[in-house]
């Protein structure tokens, strides 16, 4: 054959191959486009569910049915919903405000639940500002799967609403983010336990996983359920309620109140700068009332506040009355106002007192709580509740904790004698060197921040603790005390030994009129500060750097012995407002 033409076929069939395969890939790209497309279109509905959309851009007097017909209002799409298998889809990226989602007696089961959940791509679906209503009401139903939304600023988020006598089970709320607004989830309802009709539950197999909120009022509250009648105490509206995976930031007030509840737990969530409202009656993240066999795990709560004039209160986990064999176990519990748990009970629950019972606190993480002390009871866990059961103790074992100096770990009212409560196996750490406050987020900052003069305002930030200044407020210069009156109800102060620890070592911003920093001390909790227990050390005024200082207390006759309190002063600073931030504060060798 003509080796010329042998050539030329060659380069035809290589060229024709190349197409070839060119095509392929084009058909296959354009297949995998699609079927990129198809599965962010899609949603993981049960099958014969019957689907409503939704979008703005809709219309209602579309047939809903599809999304190229939606929908325009919620109203629309929540009519046509008679019960199990159907389900409402909002378009991502589209707003609703004012409308919302109200679904009284449709029922639904696990296996063919009404659903609300967001179709097509982009960010979530968001329903806002309802400022009388909830963006999602159900009430008197079974059978609701809710998730993949955004709720802001409404008036409640999700309402469950359940009259007595339902026995109504299984919702799922999941993957929801709620920004600002009152609470997130709330259920409520009535109850009046009629041992010849009623059920034992209004409602149960409640899931809330994997949510956020952030700014809210409460994230979870379990409203006080009317009719709620209190002959043995052992009638619950709610049972087995669990929340797990969830972010909870900044709630104005509590966090999680699983109250009138049997049954469930708190996993893996997350609560930090909890309650930053005024509080009325006392703060806490996670308040438990009459509720039984509950567990709180795998969590951290930190930054609880206070906020209020006066109180033991600004608590991780508070036991408030009638908590029978719960369990906190494997948590995380730091840096709060006040102590990480308090076992407390309430006198006016429509009927006799009722203690709290066989509950077990085990193998956690305590971090320098009572952060903010404003009574001589300084603890990490806080008991005025007798215990009395003759059933068995409360049992506090394998936990960790890291003190505030001045702070111990647990504290017994002086009424309560003898409680039924065991310890055991719990141990201190110690948290950088004996006496240093580094102010990084691990450590506590200031012990209980004793007591102050001409301060207007005292900030924990991120890594440095602010005071602001203002030399009118009172007789004398600033002053800041590192622990004083406070712990007087211990008899507990730094105790510091002044024969190792010669040294105080200091990092500070002053920007303030200030020359002059004086440190003062005193050997025993009750003694006055006086001068002849002081030193002075020149400072830089005005600045906005750092500089650190060591204040050399070897040859002070009067440091000696043991150390219980330290003050600071800016002693010529007889007028004028200014800024101090402490980044570092150590008395070592």
């Amino acid at each position: 054959m003509n080796p010329k033409l042998n050539y030329m076929i060659f380069l035809l069939i290589t060229a024709l191959f190349h197409w070839s395969c060119e095509e392929t890939e084009m058909f296959r790209t354009e297949e995998i486009t699609l079927k990129t497309k198809v599965e962010e279109d899609s949603v993981n509905l049960p099958e014969g569910t019957v689907a409503y959309y939704v979008s703005t851009g809709g219309s209602d007097s579309n047939d809903g049915l599809s999304a190229s017909t939606p929908f325009k209002t919620l109203a629309k799409a929540t009519g046509m919903i008679t019960g199990g298998g159907d389900a409402i889809l909002l378009k991502r990226g589209d707003q609703w405000s004012g409308e919302n989602i109200s679904l009284s007696g449709k029922q639904g089961t696990p296996d063919n639940p009404v659903t609300i959940t967001a179709y097509g791509s982009g960010p979530k679906p968001i329903i806002k500002d309802n400022s009388s209503a909830s963006a999602i009401l159900i009430a008197n139903s079974s059978g609701y799967v809710i998730e993949d939304l955004q709720i802001d600023n409404n008036n409640n988020g999700i309402s469950l609403i359940y009259p007595f006598r339902n026995g109504r089970e299984y919702v799922r709320i999941r993957n929801i983010d709620f920004n600002g607004g009152g609470t997130c989830v709330r259920i409520t309802g009535d109850y009046q336990r009629d041992v010849t009709t009623a059920f034992d539950y209004n409602i149960k197999d409640i899931l809330i996983e994997d949510c956020e909120s952030t700014g809210s009022e409460v994230f979870l509250n379990c409203e006080y359920f009317k009719n709620l009648t209190q002959i043995d105490f052992e009638t619950y509206p709610i049972w087995d309620l669990k929340i797990a995976n969830c972010d909870v930031e900044s709630t104005v007030k509590t966090a999680m109140l699983p109250r009138w509840t049997k049954g469930g737990y708190i996993d893996n969530c997350k609560m930090v700068n909890i309650y930053t409202g005024i509080a009325q009656n006392g703060s806490a993240a996670v308040l438990l009332r009459r509720t039984r066999d509950f567990e709180i795990k795998n969590t951290e709560i930190g930054y609880v506040h206070r906020n209020a004039p006066e109180g033991p209160d600004g608590e991780a986990i508070d036991f408030e009355g009638h908590v029978v064999e719960c369990t906190v176990s494997n948590c995380y519990l730091h840096h709060c106002d006040g102590p990480a748990m308090m076992f407390f009970f309430t006198l006016n629950q429509n009927g006799p007192v009722k203690y709290n019972k066989r509950n077990y606190v085990l193998n956690n993480t305590f971090h320098h709580n009572n952060q903010s002390a404003y009574h001589p009871e300084d603890c990490e866990i806080w008991i005025s509740d007798p215990l009395r059961d003759p059933n068995g103790p409360t049992i506090i074992s394998g936990n960790t904790y890291t003190r505030v100096p001045g702070v111990s770990f647990y504290l017994l009212r002086t009424a309560n004698l003898n409680p039924n409560i065991t310890f055991s196996n719990n141990m201190e750490v110690a948290d950088g060197e004996l006496h240093e406050w580094k102010f990084n987020g691990s450590t506590s900052g200031i012990p209980a921040e004793g007591s102050h003069s001409d301060i207007s305002e005292i900030t924990r930030l991120g890594t440095f603790v602010r005071l602001e200044l203002d030399a009118s407020l009172d007789d004398g210069p600033p002053e800041f005390a590192l622990d004083d009156e406070h712990h007087k109800g211990l008899d507990i102060g730094l105790e510091i030994d002044a024969n190792t620890n010669t040294k105080l070592y200091l990092k500070i911003k002053n920007n303030t009129p200030a020359e002059k920093l004086k440190v003062y001390w005193a050997n025993d909790l009750y003694d006055d500060y006086s001068e002849s227990n002081s030193k002075e050390v020149n400072i830089v005024r005005d600045t906005s750097n750092y500089s650190t200082y060591v204040v050399d207390l070897s040859g002070e006759s009067s440091w000696t012995g043991t150390i219980d309190k330290v003050k600071l002063a800016w002693p010529d600073m007889t007028s004028g407002t200014g800024i101090v931030d402490i980044d570092n504060l150590k008395i070592a060798p």
